[in-house]
């Protein structure tokens, strides 16, 4: 998202940084609201590649991991891996500080859950 260094930043980047900006303030004011636009609209971010899977190490005990994949089909999926020792299957993401590093994933984790939940209200599965 940045311009260039020792560039003039051309009139595509400082629209960009505009824009950027201007998100970043709707968000901050908005926060529900940006999460529910990016909820309903169908989009792979330009850092994931259909097929393949990326996996992220717990940060505090247990030891684990959390691994997310787009398939080919374009389908999301998860799994979890625990210490084989632990009977807790939950990992902890969290903000930077305290040997937590993966803020990035915690809120990935928190936008999961709101997907989880709004689509439980829409559209409940019965067990």
């Amino acid at each position: 998202m940045g311009v260039s260094k020792g560039k003039k930043p051309s009139c595509k980047e400082k629209a960009r940084l505009k824009a950027a900006l201007t998100i970043l303030k709707l968000a901050e004011q908005y926060p529900d609201d940006m999460l529910d636009v990016l909820l309903e609209t169908s989009f792979l971010p330009k850092e994931i590649s259909v097929g393949a899977s990326y996996q992220r190490h717990a940060d505090v005990y247990p030891p684990g991991s959390i691994t997310v994949g787009i398939g080919d089909d374009g389908n999301a999926w998860i799994r979890t891996s625990a210490d084989p020792q632990d009977r807790t299957m939950a990992q902890q993401f969290g903000k930077f500080g305290n040997g937590r590093e993966s803020l990035r994933v915690r809120n990935g984790l928190a936008f999961l859950a709101t997907a989880i939940q709004l689509d439980n209200l829409k559209r409940p599965q019965h067990s």
